[in-house]
């Protein structure tokens, strides 16, 4: 009997084989092992020679990856149909909220067939008309606009452009009453800071060193002030602020309406800055208003006074009034307290304050008068958040943006004298969105801490613990993430996923307290912060481990590396994008110097020794690992694309789980500005479909 089922089991053997071949197999990547000792750690990296961007080897090793990632992905069944999907949405018509000069209104209009945003301008005499159209630079769509500003009267419209999203870009003039293009080009004016003078014949404005004067790495340092008057070249321009400071300094412009006093606001890291005022009347020195103050100061000026908003010794923030001819700080004269929610934003219209503030990460809207009197709550349609706010000082009425995950982005007129809300746009779409349901929930961190996150799905969505369910977080740098509104989501959502939002410390919807509490030695708290996220979502019946994906990107992208690293278990599919990854070596590329108020650095004892415990790159073992897509590209000025380089080639390596690791490297493209739609197109694409493919989600 034995020897019959013996002969039976190789018959079949020989008929159907026994293969154990994995099923993704990556492009090998060498090893070449190099190891650094950093206060007595010693600290391996087998794929250094991958952080070498000019190598003929790493371009060949990225023309292998994105061929083997193109196989995975291609041969996901709903690929294609999903990209027309995505392409008819991206093909939408969308409108951002107008900015008021004058009689004119300045705005981005996004047009079918176009790839990049047009800007328009309209005013009281005219139809609207087309001011500057990005989408003939070039054949590709890769040369566009990062940034723009128009001067006091709308007589210029002021931009900057860069080329594959690198973002490094070079400012340009137009006169919009002609539409001539003036001769001036300022190279090295990225995130450029502008203040006009009011003759509109000069305006100071920020820029880094030009080439060939200090060596390649500083040029993404030494931000300064510079005045530029229209028609001289640049390199005459006067330097007016920056000399002698620190490299790492972010300083931005504003000046007053009387075009009298500049003021300067120099950042370092995410919760210091110095304000610094000059009477340009009396020619003065820079008078310093603030000296190494732990706080953020936001400056808003107006006629006889000017406003600062500031967390500095108020985490949720305060306002105070100041005079132009007493403002040395001991003469502030605090007119709007610290709450108990977070202020958003201060903008000043017709002698009238328009409030902002975070209550549990939902935005709410007041008027108040300039002494800090509360007059009224401007009413909002829904759980959602306040965008943009726009419109001159001495107007009567004021644009703002609303948006939510179930209600389209939608732009309000509001007149301060007739207290009347008007809407004037809405982003159109043809996807269903009255369905879904918005709610908030409270969940405990690793340390009890409560947690916020908002939940998104149909309203008919049934707790079976198999739903597909993507959860994203950012958690940093103060950045506030509140409801917003997306066609690519509703995709998701309308197909039967849940997406979980989570409000992690280290963001800013809780106020400094909160940021803190997820920056420097505190870093881990985000990523529990993130898998107690997970867990919840588990316990309580939305999904489980095998329909669960998480994504994150940037900063994000740290979170989804770090959390792929500590809990592989929890999670189906992981998209890690634009990620910093090697937080032993990141400050040591680009501009990344600037982040280490917020991460700390391995040249610190102290800071080392924490980063090293989380840091993804070095904490990847030989384990079985979750579907995992990392993003990154060539042209990225901010994130080094070696991170994701160095973790796809780490993970590959040490996977012991039959999951496809993938990295797609884009050409042509940077952190996230300046790509056209075909672009933007191809990556939310790959991006949906790997987390649908992955979680399930029948399509």
């Amino acid at each position: 009997m034995k020897l019959k089922i013996l002969l039976i089991a190789i018959i079949i053997f020989t008929i159907f084989g026994c293969d154990n071949t994995p099923k993704y197999q990556p492009p090998i990547t060498k090893v070449e092992t190099v190891t650094d000792t950093i206060f007595g750690h010693n600290i391996s990296d087998p794929y250094r020679w991958l952080e070498n961007d000019n190598s003929e080897e790493v371009k060949l090793w990225t023309k292998e990856q994105n061929k083997f990632t193109r196989d995975v992905l291609d041969a996901i069944p709903f690929r294609e149909k999903l990209k027309k999907q995505i392409s008819a949405i991206i093909e939408t018509e969308d409108m951002s909220t107008p900015i008021v000069r004058g009689d004119k209104l300045f705005y981005n209009r996004q047009i079918p067939g176009k790839d990049h945003s047009v800007i328009y301008m309209k005013s009281k005499d005219l139809d609207e008309t087309i001011l500057f159209d990005p989408n003939n630079l070039s054949e590709d769509g890769t040369i566009a606009i990062d940034w723009w500003n128009v001067s006091p009267t709308g007589k210029y419209f002021v931009y900057g452009l860069s080329e594959g999203g690198s973002e490094r870009s070079t400012l340009y003039i137009l006169n919009t009453n002609t539409k001539e293009k003036l001769k001036e080009i300022i190279p090295q004016t990225r995130a450029c800071s502008i203040a006009w003078l009011l003759d509109e014949n000069s305006f100071y404005y920020t820029r880094y060193p030009l080439k060939g004067t200090m060596e390649k790495a500083d040029l993404n340092y030494y931000r300064h002030v510079y005045l530029h008057k229209i028609g001289v070249n640049y390199t005459n321009d006067k330097e007016v602020f920056g000399e002698g400071r620190n490299k790492e300094e972010w300083p931005n412009v504003k000046i007053s309406p009387s075009g009298r006093y500049l003021f300067v606001v120099a950042e370092k890291g995410w919760e210091f800055c110095n304000i610094f005022m000059k009477d340009l009347k009396t020619n003065n020195n820079w008078i310093e208003l603030t000296t190494n103050v732990t706080g953020l100061f936001e400056i808003v000026p107006a006629e006889k006074h000017f406003y600062v908003k500031t967390n500095y010794d108020a985490p949720k923030y305060r306002i105070f009034k100041v005079s132009y001819k007493k403002p040395s700080y001991n003469n502030w004269e605090e007119i709007v307290p610290e709450s108990e929610f977070t202020l958003n934003s201060v903008n000043i219209f017709n002698k009238k304050m328009i409030i902002s503030t975070m209550e549990n990460a939902i935005s709410k809207l007041y008027i108040y008068d300039n002494n800090g009197e509360f007059e009224r709550e401007i009413k909002l349609p829904s759980l959602g958040k306040v965008g943009s706010i726009y419109s001159q000082i001495d107007k009567n009425y004021f644009y703002y943006s609303f948006s939510s995950f179930n209600f389209p982005k939608t732009i309000f007129k509001y007149n301060l004298d007739e207290i009347s809300n008007i809407e004037i746009y809405q982003t159109p779409t043809k996807l269903k969105y009255d369905d879904i349901e918005v709610k908030q929930v409270w969940y405990e961190s690793k340390d009890k801490t409560p947690i916020s996150m908002f939940l998104v799905h149909k309203k008919d969505i049934k707790l079976n613990g198999k739903n597909p369910t993507l959860v994203y977080g950012y958690g940093g740098f103060n950045v506030n993430m509140c409801p917003y509104f997306s066609q690519t989501l509703l995709l998701w959502l309308n197909n039967g996923g849940v997406y979980a939002y989570a409000n992690l410390r280290g963001g800013g919807e809780y106020g400094e307290k909160w940021h803190k509490a997820g920056m420097l030695l505190n870093k881990q708290n985000t990523f529990d912060d993130f898998i107690y996220a997970a867990e919840w979502l588990i316990k309580n019946k939305y999904t489980d481990s095998q329909h669960l994906a998480a994504m994150g990107g940037s900063n994000g992208g740290l979170l989804a590396g770090a959390v792929l690293t500590q809990r592989p278990d929890l999670y189906k599919a992981i998209v890690v994008g634009v990620p910093l990854l090697d937080m032993i070596r990141y400050h040591k590329f680009l501009i990344a110097r600037l982040w280490i108020p917020e991460y700390g650095s391995s040249e610190d004892k102290n800071q080392m020794e924490y980063i090293l415990k989380y840091s993804p790159y070095q904490n990847v073992n030989a384990t079985k690992y979750p579907a995992v897509l990392l993003t990154t590209a060539t042209s990225d000025s901010r994130v080094a694309p070696l991170h994701a380089r160095k973790m796809a080639a780490l993970l590959q390596a040490k996977n012991r789980a039959d999951t496809p690791i993938l990295i797609r490297i884009e050409h042509k493209a940077g952190h996230s500005k300046g790509k056209p739609k075909w672009k933007i197109v191809d990556g939310l694409t790959d991006r949906y479909s790997f987390l649908m493919w992955q979680t399930g989600m029948k399509f």
